[in-house]
This record gives C-alpha cells, structure tokens and sequence, in this order.
C-alpha cells in the first residue's frame, strides 16, 4: 500500500475516535452505560488502527 493509502487509514481512524470519545462522553452524562461500554471499544479498536497504519506508514517513509 502506498503512503498515501495509510495517511487516509490513519485520519480516518482518529476522526472516528474523536467522535466515538464524543458519543461516549454524552453516554455517561446521560447515563447511558451500556452505549458507554460500546463507544469506549469502537475508540481503543480506532486507536489500533491508526497505531498500526502509523507503524506501516513510518516504515515505508523511512525506508
């Protein structure tokens, strides 16, 4: 995959963590715990994968 492929991996997992965490805050102020849970998992699985693009995009930058 080129570099550029991982760049939009790695910007669109941030902007579903962003607001993911958004949702998520709006879940416990409102009590919604189960949708907490829910919105947390989304969050770390986007933090993976934006962690795993910037490892591959680094690779192939450096390289």
């Amino acid at each position: 995959m080129s570099k550029r492929g991982w760049v939009i991996i790695i910007m669109t997992s941030l902007i579903v963590n962003v607001i993911s965490l958004q949702h998520t805050i709006e879940a416990y102020y409102g009590r919604e715990y189960g949708a907490v849970t829910t919105c947390m998992i989304v969050s770390i699985a986007s933090v993976i994968v934006a962690l795993t693009a910037y490892i591959n995009w680094r690779k192939l930058e450096y390289n």
